[in-house]
């Protein structure tokens, strides 16, 4: 078993419905690929992890880094796990700012100031854990 994390930027006419769409895609496959993950969308990026068997997990990453809808597609963390952290979603989509204020609050400390805004880390442990904690927040959701 292997976790993934990569970030990336949208094009800017990829909006929330479409990452949607997508997610809704995504769980029908993943649930054939046996992957599961989370992705986060703030600003125009997008922080995703996914975690499932090597083979099948490289071959999406690939996909994914190939798809014109992304760009900048930065792999931060790719290694062996025991178990699944994320193994209650096939793919679960959140909004940064459709989360309660109270969250968002708590995810600044591990989003890095730049260009005016917050963004997405790219630090991986700043990654994992920003995901690690939106999971638990919304895992009654």
């Amino acid at each position: 078993m292997h976790q993934l994390i990569y970030k990336s930027t949208l094009q800017p006419e990829i909006g929330w419905q479409e990452i949607v769409g997508i997610a809704e895609h995504a769980r029908k496959k993943n649930n054939d690929l046996q992957m599961t993950g989370m992705l986060v969308m703030h600003r125009g990026e997008v922080l995703q992890v996914l975690e499932g068997e090597c083979k099948p997990l490289s071959a999406l990453f690939l996909k994914i880094a190939n798809d014109p809808r992304h760009k900048d597609v930065q792999l931060l963390h790719f290694n062996t796990i025991t178990e699944r952290h994320f193994g209650n979603w096939k793919m679960k989509e959140i909004e940064i700012e459709r989360l309660p204020d109270s969250l968002q609050d708590m995810l600044k400390t591990l989003m890095p100031y730049a260009n005016n805004h917050r963004r997405l880390p790219k630090d991986p442990g700043q990654a994992e854990g920003l995901l690690m904690l939106i999971a638990a927040a919304t895992s009654e959701r």
